[in-house]
């Protein structure tokens, strides 16, 4: 544990010192020697433009033409000025404004007046922004911007004057040099890895860039192999940033096949392996369980990136690379995190909910985590990623990791998970009547000196999910005859769109499902209190549910038993 810690405070001490070189980097960005090292040749012509997969809203332009501009779930007045001039709420709206991915949005408009604003902005930014540094010359931000200019090129230069035209090529040139002189600096995750790809997908599209994709493709392949495990999960263990990667990388290969060259094995795989997850993480309504991040998916994008498939669904052992566990027995779902959180490189929006799960029946979820709020809802980010958010249980209401911030970074950073379980064991069998889970972690071993044991049993019909959760001590707590009388809670979300109810005998608790169907929960040797909660994955905004609570007093030995059982009439 001791050389743990250490390992902790090593990376923690590292992305300090790389926080403070990328505030130094403008400098160099600055430098006639960039240009030296990072020049290339001059772009002349654009030979592809790439696909787009994202959702385009035709109606974009219709806001902005009212004075708005929505990104991220937040529409900002602009009282008539330029969304380059307002105050950004907040640095994730900032971003996703510098870095143009609405520009599809104004691409999908029927009338010249999407491509007048398209035109205009563009412009403006180039007048706002020629000086490097800011938000906007952030190393993923200039990637995306990259991504975006050369998918949405023909809104750009189609039929426009030619100080556009120059503009777009010079600034394009100048953001090729500025990314690759500044990858090494970019943070770990899914922002280097889409920095990488940007480059790869310039040298592909812009004519005489062979050195360009010649330098970064064997990179950016060594980058998927070490981000995207063998069972297809991210490093970072939210399977949201599977979805963002695969956006960006099926029109990369598409690219590829445009001009003649194989995609890289290393793609075509990662891209199988990744749409093999997404569709082991989706529950019974389609959308994608809500752990480490995972907030509400667009089932039209998640669709599409399915489509992309033609293998069967994975079984149902657990994914041990990224930690996760999946039954389904009729149309009954439940997936379980059954890993420990990310390295603390890639863990700024890892959650705290080690054995929690969800459940669904048919098309509708049940048992949910809170999962991640959307952008208007951000006053609850912390509060989403604690251990009394998912559906597992919580010692004193305390987290099974360790939530902090970092010394001397800002304070608008995302706190990192800096200490979890070291120790999570998941191991599964199967009879004829029954799937068996059984996952135990030790987060809390080291400040309460004991080990959560959960086991899961859902039966082959569906109708029936079991479970069984034990507090033991560790050996050490063990060898001194150490018993704590920590309170304990088992926490159980229900989705927002169920009815909750106690049955007459207030023994069980009632659900009832938006279809008709009904559950009940049954606990064995404890009351079930129903409780206030939120759900956070949302669209609109945060919504007010309830979670049924499983409270006790730990004494040695004592099992919480707890059914949740269809009703059949």
């Amino acid at each position: 544990m001791a050389s743990e810690l250490i390992g902790d405070r090593a990376n923690l001490a590292l992305l300090t010192l790389k926080k403070a070189k990328r505030l130094t980097m403008g400098h160099f960005l600055k430098s006639p020697l960039l240009r030296w090292r990072y020049g290339g040749p001059p772009i002349q012509n654009l030979l592809l433009i790439p696909q787009e997969l994202r959702t385009c809203d035709p109606s974009f332009a219709v806001e902005i033409e009212t004075g708005y501009f929505g990104l991220s779930g937040v529409a900002v007045n602009t009282q008539g000025a330029s969304p380059f001039a307002v105050n950004a709420p907040n640095n994730i709206w900032k971003r996703e404004l510098n870095g143009f991915s609405w520009l599809r949005h104004l691409r999908s408009g029927e009338d010249g007046i999407s491509k007048t604003y398209a035109v205009n902005l563009f412009n403006e930014w180039i007048t706002r922004n020629k000086t490097i540094g800011g938000v906007a010359w952030e190393p993923h931000v200039v990637a995306r911007r990259i991504i975006s200019w050369l998918t949405h090129s023909a809104i750009l230069l189609d039929d426009t004057d030619r100080l556009t035209r120059e503009r777009y090529i010079k600034s394009l040139t100048k953001h090729i040099r500025v990314l690759s002189g500044s990858l090494a600096e970019t943070p770990d995750g899914y922002d280097r890895l889409v920095s990488f790809l940007a480059l790869v997908l310039a040298g592909l599209c812009i004519d005489q860039q062979e050195k360009l994709l010649d330098d970064n493709l064997k990179r950016f392949c060594n980058e998927i192999d070490r981000q995207i495990a063998p069972d297809g999960g991210h490093i970072s263990r939210n399977s949201q940033v599977n979805c963002e990667i695969l956006l960006d990388l099926l029109p990369l290969k598409q690219c590829f096949s445009a001009r003649n060259r194989p995609p890289p094995q290393t793609i075509i795989d990662a891209i199988q392996r990744m749409i093999q997850f997404l569709k082991f993480m989706r529950l019974g309504d389609g959308n994608l369980a809500r752990f480490n991040g995972c907030s509400t998916t667009y089932p039209d994008t998640l669709g599409t990136l399915i489509s992309y498939d033609d293998v069967n669904l994975p079984s149902q052992l657990p994914l041990q690379s990224s930690g996760y566990t999946r039954l389904q027995h009729n149309n009954t779902i439940l997936i379980m995190d059954t890993g420990p959180p990310p390295s603390i490189t890639v863990s700024g929006e890892a959650h705290a909910g080690c054995l929690s799960f969800e459940f669904s029946s048919g098309a509708v979820p049940i048992l949910v985590n809170n999962g991640a709020p959307n952008l208007t809802s951000q006053q609850w980010k912390l509060q989403s990623r604690t251990t009394s958010s998912h559906n597992t249980l919580t010692i004193t209401d305390s987290a099974s990791s360790e939530i902090i911030q970092p010394p001397l970074l800002s304070l608008n950073e995302e706190p990192f998970l800096l200490r979890g379980p070291k120790s999570v064991e998941c191991t599964i069998r199967e009879n004829e009547k029954a799937t068996l889970v059984r996952a135990s972690h030790n987060g809390y071993a080291d400040r309460f000196g004991l080990i959560h044991i959960r086991r899961i049993m859902l039966e082959k019909s569906g109708n029936v999910l079991k479970g069984e959760d034990r507090l033991d001590q560790t050996p050490k707590v063990r060898k001194r005859s150490v018993s704590s009388g920590w309170p304990f809670a088992i926490h159980f979300h229900i989705h927002p769109d169920i009815a909750v109810a106690r049955d007459e005998s207030n023994e069980q608790i009632c659900l009832t499902l938006p279809d008709g169907q009904q559950w009940r929960l049954i606990s064995t040797n404890n009351i079930i209190q129903i409780e206030e909660s939120l759900y956070l994955a949302d669209f609109r905004d945060a919504r007010r549910s309830v979670k049924l609570v499983i409270r006790g007093i730990y004494q040695a030995g004592v099992k919480i038993l707890w059914m949740f059982e269809k009703i059949l009439v």
